[in-house]
């Protein structure tokens, strides 16, 4: 549990768009039913508490390495839409079509993405050892209605600090 709470603390240290964790102590009618992480659900109010909309789209990436797809609806399975869940994944294969369409001797991101942002998320994913998060365990919010940017945010950090899945056994290590 040390693993995640850490973990968020780390990113909100760094600035990174992210939820907040605590420990709880859950007790049923009186009995103690143990400790646990609660995390912040990236939600409305996850987003107007950092100024940012609400009104955009959020995707829960599931098995994804960014690769790109012929069509927007390759992506149903990849990620999972959490916002905006009625339309169509578009502004999402537009974005990963402007990352592929980046290149080696660009010095910038794409416009629509804070070079800064993303440089304090990797460099916290680094510190915090996540090894899974280049496929899974963050999220994608693209504010549509004002600024237009995307956001990388973690999410599901109970693999961090050296524990890891190992696909070979098919367990934690």
């Amino acid at each position: 549990m040390m693993r995640e709470k850490l973990s968020y603390d780390i990113m909100q240290l760094l600035d990174v768009v992210s939820p907040r964790g605590r420990f709880v102590r859950l007790e049923v009618n009186g009995e103690y039913r143990g400790l646990f992480v609660d995390v912040e659900n990236p939600r409305t109010d996850f987003f107007a508490a950092r100024f940012l909309d609400d009104r955009g789209s959020l995707y829960q990436a599931e098995d994804s390495k960014l690769e790109e797809l012929t069509t927007s609806l390759d992506y149903v399975g990849p990620f999972e839409k959490k916002l905006r869940e009625e339309e169509p994944f578009d502004d999402l294969s537009e974005f990963i079509s402007a990352l592929h369409g980046w290149s080696d001797t660009a010095t910038q991101l794409p416009s629509d993405m804070d070079q800064q942002a993303l440089l304090r998320y990797m460099t916290a994913n680094v510190l915090i050892s996540q090894s899974d998060h280049i496929h899974k365990n963050y999220l994608l919010y693209h504010d549509i209605e004002t600024t237009g940017w995307w956001y990388v945010i973690p999410w599901d950090h109970d693999l961090t600090f050296g524990r890891y899945y190992d696909d070979d056994t098919g367990g934690l290590e």
